[in-house]
């Protein structure tokens, strides 16, 4: 049913005799609700909408507020602005608009006048305004008259001119008569200074910080003194030399190498000059020889084609050098000694032309007491083709005809049945090792011992077929060992690798990957591949490759492309508690423990030594009537509209701990902001509905996992 209302206002803005800060902030409206009939409406309670514009019609509500009105012979009561604050200025012509329940507004809007007292407003009487009511930042430098403001007394009012500005524009912290730009009577204290500092005299120690950079160093001024005796500087720091200063070090010196084995280790040729001191021991080079100094005077170094002295055993003629025996005779190498020439402190000896080595008595030409290691072995004795070396009772060795009954089979290969009694017998033992070989290319070679006692190594050089080790089919691998009749690939059990003196290692080759896998029978269940193409190490589990370790030391797991030290596809658990139990979300972390960043001692479960920023500030402009739902990934909500606007938090519910930031930064000061809850939750435990952001005012609210608890505002 469409309704009309006839209503008139009361506006109560001033009233005489009242303090400004006593006027309420509402409007009293009355009025008298009738039907389309013009009949008066039953008693009863009736949703009145009122809305003030600053246009007759059509335009945009600047102001709004629903209440619940009752009517009594058609007669209602609203105060406006009890439940939204009226926050307009007033300081234009304003229209109030009426709705009825869902009814359409009713026409025309209604002027709204100034009661009587109220007209008082227009003038501000003496002293009337306090700094309270000024808004911040309201006052600029044009509301001031020339030399109002040259000082500022401390805050609890001495001492007097704490801060004093002279006709100069000189400014004095703690005097009045400032003779510089900035004049300070007292010490300065502060985090950073801008500048050269070439200005700054009588500086503590320490006012410049914990460090000096270069620029801050007048060149030449650093002496020796000022170098510690265990600074350690880099000849990569010295350019472009040490000038006139000397190097003293009681350690060791390396050019060319940053592990000098001597007190001076140069990787590299040396260079050498002329020079004219006299200190023993000096090296020079005087333009034709090196030469060294010592007690008397330089000596050449270079004694080629020169002989020293008979008393000194050594001679030099071209390239041949000769000792000079104590009974006079000479050894020259390249040339022979006389019969009675033995050199005793080498243990070379020579009796009657025999030379023993380790011995005093050699019995024969060459008479070796000991060892004798050679890369080859030559005997001119009746050599020839086939012959076999043989030895007398003496153990004199020479080249004799192979005993009859043996044949030389060459490489063993293609042997009969029938000899392997003759390759027992070359084995040196009687029922010792014995060779089965077979009569075509691709028979078997077989060598086995026939008893324990005679037991020897077995060696054997691959001419391309394959080999194995407990099977007498090595089909598919160059080695094949298996234990059991199981077809297996291989048994762990049967192969082992022993290194006496140093690391046990072994090396798998191919031309594009190498590889060591494990199976459970035919079933593949891991192993580790070297990526012949890459260079990447592959671990395999499962029979799918698990962990990447790239060629330049990055480790993936999960990926076999990490971009960093570890890349990790997929949920990560750390801590004794964590791992092995729980289960991480979706490539994301649980940590058990504290997490520090930018610090080694984290004390809290996450401290951060440093700033830290977020990119989850979210914007909101409007220019209708607009509700902004925040969600999981916001964070700082800049609300910038030009008309009113909603914020609604999401539900507290199951988010304990989760923090907003919201923030009114429009640029007209009766836009607000609301701020608004879900499912009837509250802010501090009142009603949101009457929390209002005004222009520059924020709100930080955190979720106690039921309603939302306010932690700053202004």
């Amino acid at each position: 049913m469409k309704r009309t209302v006839l209503f008139y206002t009361l506006v109560f803005l001033l009233a005489q005799g009242t303090a400004w800060s006593q006027i309420p902030q509402t409007m009293s409206y009355q009025g008298i609700l009738k039907d389309a009939a013009g009949v008066v409406v039953a008693d009863g309670n009736y949703q009145l909408t009122f809305k003030i514009y600053d246009i007759a019609t059509a335009g945009t509500e600047l102001w709004t507020e629903s209440q619940s009105v009752a009517v009594s012979d058609g007669i209602f009561s609203a105060i406006l602005g009890s439940i939204t604050s009226l926050n307009l200025d007033f300081d234009k012509q304003y229209w109030l608009g009426v709705t009825v329940g869902v009814d359409t507004e009713l026409t025309p809007r209604t002027q709204l006048t100034a009661s009587p007292y109220s007209l008082n407003a227009r003038d501000i009487a003496d002293n009337a305004v306090t700094g309270a009511k000024i808004a911040d930042g309201a006052i600029t430098a044009a509301d001031f008259a020339a030399g109002a403001v040259h000082s500022l007394d401390a805050a609890d009012g001495a001492p007097v001119d704490a801060v004093y500005v002279d006709n100069d524009g000189n400014v004095g912290i703690g005097t009045t008569s400032p003779a510089e730009k900035l004049d300070v009577a007292g010490t300065v204290q502060a985090t950073a200074f801008k500048g050269d500092g070439s200005g700054l005299t009588n500086l503590p120690e320490g006012a410049l910080g914990t460090t000096i950079e270069s620029a801050e160093i007048t060149d030449g001024t650093i002496v020796d003194a000022d170098i510690s005796t265990t600074a350690a500087i880099s000849g990569t720091k010295i350019s472009p030399d040490f000038g006139s200063q000397n190097v003293v070090t009681t350690g060791s010196i390396g050019i060319g190498t940053a592990s000098p084995a001597e007190a001076l280790d140069v990787s590299g040729a040396i260079k050498l000059g002329t020079t004219s001191n006299t200190n023993t021991g000096t090296i020079r080079w005087d333009g034709a020889n090196f030469q060294g100094r010592t007690g008397s005077g330089w000596v050449d170094l270079d004694t080629q084609g020169q002989t020293y002295s008979a008393g000194s055993g050594l001679s030099l003629a071209g390239n041949t050098f000769s000792l000079d025996l104590a009974n006079s005779n000479t050894w020259t190498v390249g040339q022979t000694f006389d019969a009675s020439a033995s050199f005793p402190g080498s243990g070379i000896w020579n009796n009657s032309g025999n030379v023993g080595i380790g011995t005093m008595s050699p019995s024969a030409p060459l008479h070796v007491a000991g060892t004798v290691q050679m890369s080859g072995f030559k005997l001119t004795t009746n050599p020839n083709s086939s012959y076999v070396l043989t030895s007398n009772a003496d153990g004199v060795g020479t080249w004799q005809a192979a005993p009859s009954g043996v044949t030389d089979h060459g490489a063993l290969t293609g042997l009969a049945d029938d000899d392997h009694t003759q390759y027992s017998f070359l084995s040196g033992r009687s029922g010792g090792q014995t060779v089965t070989g077979g009569t075509g290319v691709s028979e078997n070679l077989v060598l086995r011992s026939t008893s324990s006692a005679t037991k020897g190594n077995v060696i054997l050089a691959d001419d391309g077929g394959n080999v194995g080790i407990g099977t007498t089919t090595p089909t598919n691998a160059k080695l094949w060992v298996r234990k059991s009749s199981v077809n297996y690939v291989s048994d762990i059990n049967d192969v082992a690798i022993f290194e006496m003196s140093g690391d046990a290692a072994v090396k798998i080759a191919g031309t594009s990957s190498a590889a060591l896998y494990f199976y459970n029978g035919n079933t593949l269940k891991g192993g580790i591949a070297a990526d012949g193409a890459t260079g990447n190490l592959l671990l395999n589990a499962g029979g799918t490759v698990k962990v990447t370790i790239a060629n330049n030391g990055n480790v993936g797991i999960g990926t076999g492309s990490p971009q960093n030290k570890l890349d990790v596809e997929g949920g990560v658990a750390v801590g004794a508690t964590y791992s092995g139990t729980s289960t991480a979300p979706s490539n994301g972390m649980i940590i058990e423990g504290n997490v520090g960043i930018g610090t080694t001692s984290p004390n809290s479960t996450l401290e951060i030594s440093g700033s830290f920023a977020t990119s989850a500030i979210t914007t909101v402009t409007a220019t209708v009537f607009t509700v902004y739902t925040i969600t999981a990934s916001d964070y700082i909500i800049i609300v910038d509209n030009t008309v009113a606007i909603t914020v609604a938090l999401p539900t507290a519910v199951g988010i304990k701990g989760r923090r907003y930031i919201i923030k009114n930064i429009n640029a007209s000061a009766d836009m607000p902001a609301n701020i608004s809850t879900t499912d009837s939750q509250t802010i501090d435990g009142s009603s949101v509905n009457n929390y209002v952001m005004m222009q520059w005012s924020w709100i930080e609210v955190i979720s106690d996992g039921s309603n939302w608890l306010k932690i700053g505002s202004s």
